[in-house]
């Protein structure tokens, strides 16, 4: 019994297909849904094709779910072996799997894409010799590395002024190396939009993606 994700109660039964073209099934135990899919997921991991055609269904399925409410997305690859062991699953983590739907509920997942910016610093010219040449390489290089300097502080910027416009707590803020993962309602949206377009950088771009399902906070 493959797994899609959880939802809370009750089904809402939208005709989704799944990685098979068939319709997946929503199972309720309690206050919880389970979204799954009989299939043979060995078979389909054994050919690399497949497996990659599964992977890419796996996450249609999560958005069109998305759509339609509130979910806790599963990894994929979530299988159990039938659907009496699922229900037991669900039975006896119940709070665990509410609690976590609480925390999401109304949120979407949002992705900041800080791309970096070659630093605009012209180079020596050729032509220069003698003291005028070592004169204007050190101009150059003291130009760079105010650059550098510049454009790392206007990166560690982003992340603090973004969790203060929408007061972001450290559980729903993932920041990387040149992406910015958070939680945040989706009623947001449209603010969160005019701050993006309202960020004046010059060492970086931003992109900006969602709202998706919370695949970083669940």
């Amino acid at each position: 019994m493959y797994a899609f994700a959880l939802a809370p109660a009750p089904a809402i039964s939208q005709a989704i297909l799944g990685i098979i073209p068939e319709p997946v099934v929503w199972i309720s135990v309690g206050a919880l849904v389970a979204v799954v899919q009989p299939l043979d997921l060995s078979a389909i991991m054994a050919d690399e094709a497949q497996s990659l055609t599964a992977v890419v269904a796996h996450d249609r399925v999560l958005r069109e779910l998305f759509a339609l409410g509130d979910i806790l997305p599963l990894r994929f690859g979530t299988v159990f072996v039938s659907e009496t062991a699922l229900k037991e699953h669900l039975e006896t983590h119940q709070a665990h799997y509410q609690q976590k739907l609480t925390h999401v509920a109304g949120f979407g997942e949002f992705a900041l894409k800080v791309q970096p910016l070659p630093p605009s610093v012209p180079s020596p010219t050729p032509a220069l010799e003698g003291r005028a040449y070592f004169t204007a390489r050190k101009a150059h290089q003291n130009a760079l590395l105010v650059a550098q300097q510049t454009a790392q502080t206007e990166r560690l910027r982003l992340p603090s002024d973004l969790c203060t416009c929408f007061m972001l707590g450290a559980d729903r803020v993932h920041v990387g190396p040149e992406r910015i993962d958070f939680l945040l309602p989706r009623a947001q949206e449209t603010a969160l939009i005019a701050w993006v377009q309202a960020q004046v950088l010059i060492y970086h771009q931003l992109t900006l993606i969602g709202p998706l399902p919370p695949y970083h906070f669940v």
